[in-house]
């Protein structure tokens, strides 16, 4: 009798603590909902009335920018060699090997870039952006912003959010160059493709 008691209390604890779990996933959410609200709502408030800390977003956006460069070069190679190799023996099979430059540039341009691009951005950038705003409230800056009547979302958030915005095109735009140049000195090289095609 105790033991099935002791069971029943351990499974209730168990749904208790999930439940917990759940609940807390689901206000987690909630906040990061209502910080992004606010971070754009600020943002284009700040831009259509002249007072947006322009130096501050440019600042992020070279940072930014170093942070995704190096990893999307080291990502683009690999997804141009690989959309080379499978389009030109697929090509050559075919005996189409002239569209095997258009097809690999079409796969990289619509698949590889746009994935490798926002896995950049929410891998490297995200993690830059969170290590900067979890440094911040760890040092009470946070709470110092709020205790002298400064948003937080507006000053720190906002600045950031527009910098993504820039760098993200800019970083598809590296991984679309150097992954269908990758793809080019493959088929040309090692896979007898004109380099016409």
């Amino acid at each position: 009798m105790a033991g099935s008691v002791g069971v029943s209390q351990r499974g209730s604890s168990t749904l208790e603590r999930f439940v917990d779990a759940v609940l807390s996933a689901i206000a987690t959410l909630g906040r990061l909902i209502e910080l992004t609200a606010s971070s754009f709502a600020h943002l284009l408030r700040d831009i259509v009335t002249g007072r947006h800390k322009w130096r501050d977003t440019l600042t992020q956006t070279s940072f930014f920018a170093g942070v995704a460069g190096i990893p999307a070069v080291l990502v683009a190679i690999p997804f141009g060699v690989i959309l080379s190799v499978q389009v030109g023996s697929l090509t050559q099979q075919l005996g189409a090997s002239s569209l095997a430059g258009a097809a690999g540039a079409l796969g990289i341009l619509q698949q590889g870039a746009p994935i490798a691009s926002a896995l950049l951005i929410g891998g490297a950038v995200g993690s830059a952006i969170a290590a900067d705003l979890g440094a911040r409230t760890v040092r009470d800056e946070i709470d110092a912003m709020r205790t002298m009547g400064i948003d937080p979302a507006r000053r720190v958030v906002a600045p950031r959010l527009l910098a993504v915005v820039f760098v993200a095109p800019l970083v598809c735009m590296e991984i679309i160059f150097v992954g269908v140049t990758a793809g080019y000195f493959i088929n040309v090289s090692f896979q007898g493709g004109a380099p016409g095609s």
